[in-house]
């Protein structure tokens, strides 16, 4: 008998005609020709069922995108069915036996005795299978979870040290020879490093209590190896090969110290010898208790990559996260965003809004300054929670004074009022920005939905004058009254303490 390491595909089609005879002739294996000369065997018909064409296939291979333009192949051996049949009556009973059998690799009731995914199509001519990948001698053992995640990894076109995958699993140190990872942790660390390093879009799912045979040849069909929790829960291994009517081919730990595809490291198993049952001696030894982190018998993480890699989201960060029709301010260095101790400016005419004090009038200027000497022109947005994401206090950074409309709100005039004032009634306190704050925007107030406005601001050349909230205009951006609501934030003179 061959031994498992030399079982070739080539044969997995004899193999199968026995058991395929029932099913597909319903009857026995084919008997010789001398048989039929048995005494009680007479009237015998045979009968072509369909015709084998030239180079009938006994396998298809099918390309397989795994990212960063690399195509691997993914290899389904066919099974055989009936081809030609005779019937006898055998002692005056109708027999039925197949006498010539062909691969079938399009037959609807014909399974695939046999799946393998190649590295590529070179490989897969010459039928080698795929080998782990060792960084070299800076190899060393870190747990058979990090080990199976970096050949899956290999597998889709990453090539991560051990180390490095090492640093993304959570995992269990026991001893120097015994690092354990539940299967939800493996898991969640494979999505993370495909999402992070690999080329396409991936679904990792870890599945418990399923046909393992079923999960894991259903998938190689796809090209999608995947790992199954083996050895009575002990271990992981990377499953790249199924072979009717129960052998896999696994990849594990490097054979060798020497770096690249190893030699003849894979190894094919049997369905008991994978063992997917938890063994409770296991548990004890592991310190892991079953149940818990996706530990159950028969157990497979499979790994699918679903299209290509989508295109980064593009993560505004002046849009607020709960409502993308307002923006906000961010905390970054520099100008970009910041929304503390900043001059608030028109844009048309250039003045600035300042504050003449307590309950006193909000005006705009054109005296530009900071600190020292006009304090009053610098402001703070401070995010008004009792308002909800996106709503603003508009507060003079020396010290706690708010913009707001006047309590008669049909009033177009603003004031700056204590802020404490605003914990009774926060929608007149409460501004948002109807644009970025790192470009032009416009102050709108909660209470009474208006815009900050300059009266006349595009005709200043010098002085202060009054400025007031009125209903946004909506006209295009050659609308004066559109023009005279733009702001921008900027700085004059030193920041204030």
């Amino acid at each position: 008998m061959l031994s498992k390491r030399s079982f070739s595909f080539y044969r997995l089609t004899a193999l199968s005609f026995a058991s395929l005879c029932a099913a597909s002739c319903g009857g026995s294996a084919p008997v010789s020709s001398s048989e039929d000369l048995e005494e009680g065997v007479t009237g015998c018909e045979t009968t072509v069922l369909r015709s084998v064409p030239p180079n009938n296939p006994s396998f298809i291979d099918t390309p397989v995108d795994v990212g960063f333009g690399i195509t691997r192949i993914a290899r389904s051996y066919c099974g055989s069915s009936c081809v030609k049949e005779k019937e006898c009556i055998v002692k005056g009973n109708q027999v039925t036996t197949c006498v010539q059998w062909a691969p079938d690799c399009f037959g609807s009731f014909v399974e695939h005795v046999g799946e393998t995914d190649f590295a590529n199509a070179s490989d897969a001519t010459s039928s080698k299978l795929f080998l782990e990948n060792n960084e070299g001698p800076s190899w060393h053992y870190l747990g058979c979870g990090p080990q199976a995640a970096m050949n899956i990894l290999n597998y889709w076109g990453v090539n991560l040290s051990i180390d490095a995958v090492y640093r993304m699993s959570n995992t269990i140190y026991i001893k120097s020879d015994a690092i354990a990872e539940y299967p939800d942790d493996l898991k969640d660390s494979i999505r993370v490093m495909l999402d992070s390093y690999a080329d396409g879009a991936f679904t990792v799912t870890r599945h418990s209590g399923v046909d393992v045979r079923g999960m894991v040849r259903g998938h190689l069909a796809y090209g999608w190896p995947s790992i199954v929790l083996a050895k009575g829960g002990d271990h992981y291994l990377t499953v790249l090969a199924w072979s009717a009517p129960d052998q896999y081919y696994v990849i594990d730990y490097p054979t060798s110290a020497s770096a690249g595809p190893q030699s003849g490291s894979g190894r094919w198993i049997s369905e008991q010898d994978l063992d997917t049952k938890l063994n409770p001696f296991v548990q004890a030894g592991a310190a892991l208790v079953a149940g818990v982190g996706g530990w159950f018998d028969d157990t497979v993480i499979t790994i699918e990559r679903t299209g290509p890699k989508p295109p980064p989201v593009v993560i505004d960060p002046f849009v607020c996260g709960v409502n993308n029709s307002m923006f906000c301010c961010v905390d970054t260095p520099g100008d970009i965003g910041r929304c503390n101790d900043r001059n608030i400016r028109f844009n048309q005419g250039g003045t600035n809004i300042m504050s003449l004090g307590y309950n006193l009038r909000v005006q705009q200027t054109s005296q530009l300054g900071g600190c020292p000497d006009q304090p009053e022109q610098k402001f703070d947005f401070v995010p008004d929670a009792a308002s909800g994401v996106g709503w603003y206090r508009i507060v003079r950074h020396d010290r706690s004074l708010c913009i707001a409309p006047s309590m008669n709100r049909s009033s177009p005039d603003l004031a700056t009022i204590d802020c404490s004032n605003c914990l009774t009634d926060p929608a007149r306190c409460a501004w948002r920005f109807t644009g970025k704050p790192n470009s032009q925007f416009k102050l709108q107030n909660k209470a009474t939905n208006n815009c900050i406005y300059s009266d006349d601001g595009e005709k200043f050349e010098n002085g202060t004058s009054a400025l007031h909230q009125n209903v946004c205009a909506t006209g295009s951006g050659s609308d004066i009254n559109v023009q005279r609501e733009l702001l921008i934030l900027d700085d004059f003179g030193d920041a204030c303490p």
